[in-house]
């Protein structure tokens, strides 16, 4: 009697688990399993969800492609999922889950859409800040919103994008910093160093990019990403007639082949080059594919300087990306093997077709970097 009775019970916990499993699961198991090679609008909700959480930085298109499947993969890495780039019940709960906490209210404070003397003050003291570089003008928009933003993540609190009672108390407390410094207390950062590029640049930026500033502020890049188209028949001006349509997918900073430099976005704010990560910190030039050892060369000149110049203007030196995150100059493939959020691997294999290892890269750009600080220094020091 005993041992049917303690059967039974066993019988009935086990229902009852598989019961709350199941009513657990079920909101989880009743997706899709989405898969690279897929085109629906269950991809592109999956994209939107994995762009509001820091994972996908291009603009959703429905279809499962290589950054897609590169943004899963990090995620399930990060919340210890088993990482097969497949979307399956595991991975549909755990993005509920950080959905549904990311729709909290945000807290009380000057927020977009927000228009007065009080969000005047506040651009005031962004600008003071470095995370602005417009005239204020009293109302609260993307800019505004894009500057608090990435202050917020800079300095370790929430990034809501909202001057609330935390916000405002750093800003002010970093403001009082500010004035210490000018009275002669702790040394301001470095003033950007002005210099004449030595090749011709031509502007063409793109009108409407989205004006966010690095995580240290307008212009405070940290380094330097090296891309490489890898599309061969294109050139420069045909890159950047492409991304003036196109920029909602990716951009960079500027384009540069054997006969031209084209600058379509403006370096002073970030580019969506290299993974959120990547974009929060640095400049992003593109090398195009070349025929010739003649232009190739010529593209390597100049994209080598480039990259010093850049450098130089932030007294940044030329050190190159290490596993620690450390470095200045950085190639795509290092972006995605020390901060992740992106699969490429360029420029590396290009560079190599013609002879030129990363070192030899690094090596080019210190020498570029003291031949501008022979002319230079001087003036900085």
């Amino acid at each position: 009697m005993k041992v049917r009775k303690r059967s039974a019970i066993l019988i009935s916990m086990v229902l009852l688990f598989s019961l709350l499993a199941s009513s657990t699961c079920a909101f989880a198991s009743s997706k899709p399993v989405l898969k690279k090679g897929m085109r629906s609008e269950a991809v592109r909700t999956l994209q939107a969800n994995l762009k509001k959480l820091g994972f996908f930085n291009v603009e959703p298109t429905g279809y499962f492609g290589d950054i897609t499947l590169a943004a899963v993969k990090n995620f399930q890495k990060k919340y210890n999922i088993p990482t097969t780039g497949i979307v399956a019940t595991l991975t549909h709960a755990k993005l509920d889950e950080l959905l549904r906490a990311m729709e909290k209210p945000k807290p009380a404070g000057l927020a977009q859409g927000a228009k007065g003397n009080e969000v005047r003050i506040l651009q005031e003291k962004l600008n003071i800040l470095g995370y602005m570089k417009v005239s204020p003008t009293g109302h609260f928009g993307p800019i505004t919103e894009s500057a608090l933003i990435q202050l917020q993540k800079y300095y370790g609190i929430e990034p809501h994008g909202v001057a609330d009672r935390e916000t405002m108390a750093l800003i002010d407390r970093l403001i009082a910093e500010e004035e210490h410094a000018s009275r002669g207390g702790d040394p301001e950062p470095a003033t950007p160093v002005s210099i004449r590029p030595l090749y011709r640049v031509k502007i063409e930026r793109v009108p409407n990019l989205p004006k966010a500033p690095y995580l240290k502020g307008v212009g405070r890049y940290e380094g330097v990403v090296i891309h490489y188209t890898d599309n061969p028949g294109d050139n420069a001006r045909m890159e950047a007639n492409f991304v003036r349509s196109n920029w909602k997918n990716a951009f960079v900073h500027e384009f540069i082949d054997a006969d031209e430099i084209i600058q379509v976005a403006d370096p002073d704010y970030k580019a969506w080059g290299a993974g959120k990560e990547a974009n929060d910190r640095y400049i992003h030039l593109e090398l195009c594919h070349e025929y010739t050892r003649e232009d190739f060369e010529a593209s390597y000149r100049k994209l080598v300087r480039r990259a010093a110049e850049y450098l130089y203007i932030n007294q940044l030196g030329v050190t190159p990306a290490k596993p620690d995150r450390t470095g200045t100059l950085w190639g795509h493939y290092h972006v995605t093997m020390y901060w992740g959020g992106t699969n490429h691997v360029d420029p590396i294999g290009y560079l190599a077709k013609w002879g030129i290892s990363w070192d030899d890269l690094v090596e080019d750009v210190a020498r570029e970097y003291a031949a501008i600080d022979a002319e230079y220094g001087h003036k900085v020091r």
